[in-house]
Formats: C-alpha cells, sequence, structure tokens
C-alpha cells in the first residue's frame, strides 16, 4: 500500500454466507443470460452476476434484493418473491429506448474540454478493489457558461503498473446532479463497457453520437470497475502482499476544485452506502483538492 487513504477506498463488505445459492439473471425478452448485473441488499452488500449471468449468495428472510442493470429496468425483491423464483431465475425488463428527436447542432460549434484530465499528476495510486465492490468513480463536470451543450467525448486517465496483470472491465457512467447535487439518475441508456490494459489504459470515448445533452447544472461522468484486488499476508508477521488486476486512477491536486466540480465515488461509510466526496475534505481531511483525472469535452 502505498497510501493509507487506499485503505478507506477498499470496500470490505462481501457475502459470507453458510448456505449460499446460485441464482441467474435473464433477459425477459430473449432468455439470454445478462452478465455484469448489480444486486444490493437492504444493508448496502453486494455482487455482481458473473460472465455467465450467474451470482451466488444468501438471503436473510428479512432482506431485500435491488436489482440493477442500464440497459434494463430495475427490480427490488423481497425473501418471499426470491424463494418463489422458479428455477432460481430473475428476469429483467428491457429498458424502452425512446427516438430522440432530432437535434440540431451548431455548424461551428464551441468546444471546449472540462475537468481535470490535462491537470499535473500528483499521485498515481488511487484505485478501486475487492471482489464484489461496488466501485464507481465520478467527477462533477460542471458548466461554466451555464449554456446547455452537448457532450461529445469523455476523458479518463488511468494507469496500470507493469508487474500487475491487466484483465479488469471499466463501464462508462454518466449521471444527472440531483437536488442535493449528489449523481442522481443514469444519463446513458446504453451500456459501455471498456477492458484496460497496460499499453493503452487511457480511455477516451467519442459519445457525440448519442446526443447527451449537457445541461446548465453539468453532469457527472466517471467509470464503474470490474476488477479484483486481494491482500495476501506474507510470512513475515504484519506485512501483505497486493495482488490486482485493477488500474489505478491518477489524481491531480487543485485548489478551484469547487468551481470545476469534485470528486466522489460510491462506497460504504457508516453502514449505509453513499456517495463519499474525496475532494472536498469533509470525509478525510488529508484529500482536500485531490481529484481525480477525468474530463470531458463539450461543444455548444
Amino acid at each position: 500500500m502505498k497510501y493509507p487513504i487506499l485503505i478507506l477506498l477498499i470496500l470490505t463488505s462481501q457475502f459470507s454466507f453458510s448456505q449460499n445459492k446460485t441464482y441467474q439473471i435473464k433477459d425477459k425478452t430473449t432468455n439470454e443470460l445478462i452478465s455484469l448485473v448489480a444486486i444490493v441488499t437492504q444493508k448496502g452488500t453486494g455482487t455482481y452476476s458473473d460472465e455467465s449471468g450467474k451470482f451466488s449468495l444468501s438471503i436473510a428472510s428479512n432482506d431485500t434484493l435491488f436489482v440493477s442493470h442500464l440497459s434494463y429496468q430495475k427490480v427490488n425483491l423481497t425473501k418471499n418473491d426470491i424463494d418463489k423464483l422458479e428455477n432460481l431465475t430473475i428476469f429483467l425488463i428491457p429498458k424502452v429506448t425512446e427516438l430522440n428527436e432530432t437535434v440540431i447542432k451548431p455548424t461551428q460549434p464551441t468546444k471546449m474540454i472540462l475537468g481535470y484530465y490535462k491537470e499535473k499528476t500528483f499521485f498515481k495510486g488511487v484505485g478501486p478493489g475487492g471482489k464484489t465492490d461496488f466501485s464507481v468513480f465520478v467527477n462533477h463536470i460542471k458548466n461554466p457558461t451555464e449554456v446547455t451543450g452537448f457532450l461529445d467525448k469523455l476523458y479518463f486517465d488511468l494507469r496500470v503498473e507493469l508487474f500487475e496483470q491487466s484483465n479488469s472491465k471499466a463501464r462508462i457512467r454518466v449521471f444527472s446532479v440531483g437536488s442535493d447535487g449528489l449523481p442522481k439518475d443514469d444519463v446513458l441508456t446504453k451500456e459501455i463497457l471498456k477492458n484496460i490494459d497496460r499499453v493503452s489504459p487511457n480511455l477516451k470515448i467519442d459519445v457525440s453520437y448519442l446526443n447527451i445533452v449537457f445541461p446548465p447544472e453539468g453532469l457527472f461522468i466517471g467509470l464503474e470497475f470490474f476488477c479484483n484486488r486481494e491482500l495476501i499476508p506474507l510470512k513475515k508477521q504484519g506485512h501483505l502482499k497486493i495482488k490486482t488486476d485493477c488500474p489505478h486512477i491518477p489524481t491531480a491536486k487543485v485548489s478551484n476544485y469547487e468551481m470545476i466540480g469534485n470528486s466522489y465515488y460510491w462506497s460504504e461509510f457508516r453502514n449505509k452506502m453513499q456517495w463519499i466526496c474525496y475532494s472536498n475534505g469533509k470525509f478525510y481531511p488529508g484529500t482536500v483538492g485531490h481529484v481525480y483525472k477525468f474530463g470531458a469535452e463539450i461543444s455548444q
């Protein structure tokens, strides 16, 4: 561990029940198995369905499961609902994608790169971890002009050590801004999943074809990571070895983070799943001004 604050970024809430059952999640329309579906309990612990659309856990009698995926309608299941499942199968209904109205964009738009992508790297070691973590990291990309525009490109500065494995994935996330200033609703309805490798870990993603409106209050843009991170005890007492295929998220340290936008990650804190601000010092005073090197190109 290179930096003590990383310990706070690692979720340790994993399922550890003695009588796990294996469930599967399918598309109700096509009957196909669905991978990387988020399954969260009422208490905030959770997991994802694997590449074959399956997951294993034991569910307490008074618990509820919240099942969600970008492309499907959310489902809430009580223990009674789960006990009635046929063949331990949960079916999800695809979201209906409405046809966008004709979008007229200016022929010579003004383009801006907002966020922190071009800032100088301050620290290289922040990152996701854990086997059942919900590792979502986002930046609030504020709109300095408060003029409605469009989201054209997304930029994510990532890093993978040469000695580390490199088979992780990341899902692009875009959220609207809630009245409390926190991420609210998914803006993307189409899944964009990217592999993270050693050769070119940085992501530059064109989303202009999706015609995503960049509103006066801005948007949250970020990544949801699917990776493993383990702390393995060594023979020498008190020493640990890190085994990981997770990328690292370089950070910048800036003084104008409130003007440009705070950085957050989704985690369990004080027995509650919530958005933790990494940059304003509310949760961790030592990271005031530390922001993820994520950015976006906007056209207006």
